[in-house]
């Protein structure tokens, strides 16, 4: 979420913060699931599952998440 509110344009606040949330809605599923609040639905826990797929699209939204916090602050400076 820091990474998001130190962006100065709308565009990159926004894929920001979908980045965040995709990475934390997946996580907090996932942990329902493990609790038994919600039926199992497949979701894997992300940086921490076996799978090839999900593995790339978690390292691919903190690349982008880190691509992020280093433009923002060449911005601000």
């Amino acid at each position: 979420m820091f990474i998001a509110l130190g962006q100065s344009a709308l565009r990159e606040r926004v894929i920001a913060f979908g980045l965040t949330l995709i990475i934390t809605v997946s996580s907090l599923l996932n942990l329902a699931v493990v609790m038994g609040v919600v039926p199992p639905k497949g979701v894997p826990m992300p940086f921490i599952s076996y799978g090839g797929s999900s593995l790339l699209a978690s390292f691919i939204c903190v690349g982008l998440l880190l691509n992020l916090s280093r433009t923002g602050k060449a911005e601000e400076d």
